[in-house]
């Protein structure tokens, strides 16, 4: 039946918009999908959101427009293409089991395009079956000719606005492509989250400088010794700095991230368990302190070698009780915590406190330890002073004047206003540095190799830094009505912390960069205003406009209105009736996509609209909805618990898939979906048909309308406006609920 009817819709153009004087309209988008597998269950949910909204509106009176496009651009769809073109018989039999496909079509697949194709086809058809009310007409991928001369123009705008930038900034890298990677590039679609790692040098006794990471400079004051993992190989480097070459003491793992962020030579290695027992200075203290070993120190992470603040940080504090209980007898002499910190509610010892109420006994209690130091970081960051007698803690002035700037500049101030000062200092005295770092690691490429940070010369950057364009972002935000409201605070903090972005490959398909040959426009730069590529593409196929006459000129007309028509080389009545077309729809009533693009796409697609859009044409609402977890476990093709949407309503009917669904969780939410939830929700559609077949053959029905059917239609009248007044507010399962 589902085939019958999505045929018949097909043939007789059901859902095909035109624009339509008189009548309001109603243009809703869903984020276009990437063919480098089938659409799954993760899409089915995403784009039936907006579907129920389309049918709804549609019900109300308006003009609907839904289009769908394919996302073919980035290193995805490169990535499967090359393992696939290995031929390697497992890698083919592994996809194609968790895609639901023939191994003996996988095997044919050899061009990245012709990949993209075979999946894009899959899952149009799968779309078209699950009952998407789709204007296919405006379907277009993002190598065709026509959407690579739109985005150009995207970018040209841009760059006329200032918000293109060329030059050096910190990126997620791989070392293996040897390119900029964003969260597109990624397995399991993870953004590399990247920040300043502060770096404070304790000049050692032994002629070295043992360099420590850290994210609470402020607390240096505080460092009773120096962790390096024993069993890790560290190296002895030369490194440049901004005063020169110095010589650093850094595990090798380190070193070689390093590398990709400034010039660095292996002077020789030496094991962690070497360097136990030395000795060096505290540059702010004077006091002399020990290495001293600890497994939990990680070598990716910073430098590889950690100073310790057991008064303040509760890894430190339960690693150094271990060597006091297994080293030297229960003696804490010489390693004593050092208070730096008042916070109210706690003792001197914070750190000391959230251990022994969590109950910690080791170091490898890794969840609880990362609980305590969130609350420990936390509460001092947002509550803490620092303490009035830190002078007292200055033994010898390694740096001069230390002494008179910890008594005048950070006794008694807020913990975050000592960290950036102790930082300054430590800089501006040449005890401090800074490198960057994937704060979420370990993130890997789709190749499989782990991304690293190369500080990347002459590269281009979309500069969402700009203060005057994070002005604008926020002036449209709070014109958007955002589902959920709560969504809010998130979308207001990314504006805020969004820097420079490097929006350019040195791979993968995609529009290349105009002044730059070779340089490939990434996935998440070009997927920010191809909305309105949707309200015209239609028509430029139907009058026949070779890509060649999209010029900037074209565009500027289309979409902005300005310019000369009559000295752009393309019709005069087209352009009009492009222009028209563009205007009916705009702005966008509605977009939808997973909370997870919240830190990126959704924020960039504002970014984008102000930057190119008069007010007028700014986006209306945004909808962010939970994830599909499949029993419990988020989806992810490593797992292989992907259910593709084709095999879903090929085996359970798109009634079923589209029912449980909408009703498994409210649109913000997660849903968790198993093949138990499929097979009631099959049972409950079933007994549902069941009771309304039956009355079919009760021949002795009556048309009086008595108190008991008086109070049904009641009830059928208050669930008929309840659903409405869910469904105005995108409150599917609500609505859902009543409904069925």
């Amino acid at each position: 039946m589902a085939r019958k009817w999505s045929r018949i819709w097909e043939e007789e153009r059901v859902y095909e918009a035109d624009p339509k004087e008189g009548l309001p309209k109603y243009f809703l988008t869903a984020a276009f999908m990437y063919p480098n597998g089938p659409a799954h269950v993760g899409h089915a949910r995403t784009y039936l959101i907006p579907d129920i909204l389309a049918r709804f509106f549609r019900g109300l009176g308006y003009n609907v427009l839904f289009p769908m496009g394919f996302h073919y651009t980035g290193t995805p769809i490169l990535a499967l293409a090359e393992g696939l073109a290995t031929g390697d018989p497992q890698y083919v039999s592994n996809v194609a089991k968790v895609f639901q496909v023939e191994s003996e079509e996988l095997m044919k697949l050899k061009d990245p395009v012709d990949v993209a194709r075979f999946f894009h086809e899959i899952s149009k058809k799968a779309m078209k079956l699950y009952g998407l009310s789709i204007d296919w007409r405006r379907e277009f991928t993002t190598i065709d000719p026509e959407f690579k001369a739109f985005i150009r123009w995207q970018f040209k705008k841009l760059l006329d606005s200032g918000y293109l930038t060329r030059g050096s900034h910190p990126v997620g890298w791989c070392p293996r492509h040897n390119m900029p990677v964003g969260m597109h590039d990624t397995k399991d679609d993870v953004e590399p989250e990247i920040d300043e790692v502060y770096l404070i040098k304790f000049a050692g006794l032994d002629g070295l400088n043992y360099v420590v990471a850290t994210l609470r400079p402020e607390t240096v004051l505080g460092v009773t010794n120096i962790w390096v993992n024993p069993n890790v190989k560290y190296c002895i480097a030369s490194v440049e700095t901004s005063r020169g070459t110095d010589t650093w003491v850094l595990s090798c793992e380190a070193a070689k991230k390093l590398g990709f962020q400034r010039n660095v030579e292996i002077v020789r290695e030496v094991s962690g368990e070497d360097l136990i027992g030395r000795k060096a200075v505290n540059p702010v203290t004077g006091r002399v302190i020990q290495v001293i070993e600890a497994s939990f120190v990680d070598p990716k992470f910073g430098t590889g070698v950690v100073m310790s603040v057991p008064a303040h940080a509760p890894y430190d504090y339960v690693a150094l009780r271990d060597y006091v209980l297994n080293k030297k007898s229960g003696s804490w002499e010489g390693l004593e915590p050092i208070p730096l910190i008042k916070v109210e509610g706690y003792s001197d010892i914070p750190a000391k406190d959230a251990v022994e109420r969590l109950d910690i006994k080791s170091q490898e209690e890794h969840i609880l330890l990362d609980n305590a130091t969130k609350e420990v970081y936390r509460v001092e960051l947002e509550s803490g002073v620092m303490r009035s007698d830190l002078a007292n803690l200055i033994e010898q002035e390694v740096i001069k004047g230390a002494r008179d700037f910890i008594l005048n500049e950070i006794s008694g101030v807020p913990v975050k206003e000592a960290r950036e000062k102790i930082k300054n200092f430590l800089l501006s005295n040449g005890f401090g540095d800074l490198m960057y770092d994937v704060m979420n690691a370990p993130v890997y490429c789709r190749c499989g190799t782990e991304i690293v940070v190369k500080i990347v010369k002459d590269q281009w950057f979309i500069n969402y830094g700009d203060t005057g364009w994070k002005k604008l972002a926020l002036e449209a935000l709070s014109k958007i009505r955002l589902v959920p409201e709560e969504a809010r605070t998130q979308f207001v903090n990314t504006i805020y912390w969004l820097r420079e972005k490097a929006c350019t490959r040195s791979r993968g398909l995609g529009t290349e960069l105009p002044w730059a040959p070779g340089w490939i426009i990434e996935s998440l730069s070009d997927s920010t205003i191809y909305m309105a590529f949707y309200t015209v593409i239609h028509k430029i196929r139907e009058y026949g406009v070779p890509p060649e006459k999209l010029t900037y000129e074209f565009w500027d007309y289309v979409m902005l209105g300005s310019g000369e028509p009559d000295k752009i080389g393309v019709d005069r009545k087209v352009l009009e009736d492009l222009r028209r077309e563009f205007l009916y729809w705009y702005p966008l009533d509605s977009r939808h996509s997973g909370k997870d693009l919240i830190p990126n796409h959704l924020t960039f697609f504002i970014f984008n609209h102000v930057a190119i859009f008069p007010e007028s044409l700014w986006p209306r609402q945004i909808v962010a909805n939970g994830w599909v977890l499949i029993q419990g476990e988020k989806m992810a093709k490593s797992r292989g618990n992907i259910f593709p949407l084709h095999w879903l309503v090929s085996t359970y009917s798109p009634d079923v898939v589209r029912l449980a669904i909408a009703s498994g969780a409210e649109v913000e939410s997660d849903l968790n979906l198993d093949i138990e939830v499929l097979d009631s929700t099959k049972a409950k559609l079933r007994s549902i048909h069941d009771l309304i077949t039956s009355f079919s053959n009760v021949s002795d029905l009556s048309d009086v309308i008595g108190l008991p059917e008086k109070w049904l239609l009641s009830r059928f009248a208050r669930n008929v406006l309840g659903a409405y007044e869910d469904l105005s507010k995108v409150r599917v399962r609500a609505a859902c609920l009543k409904i069925f």
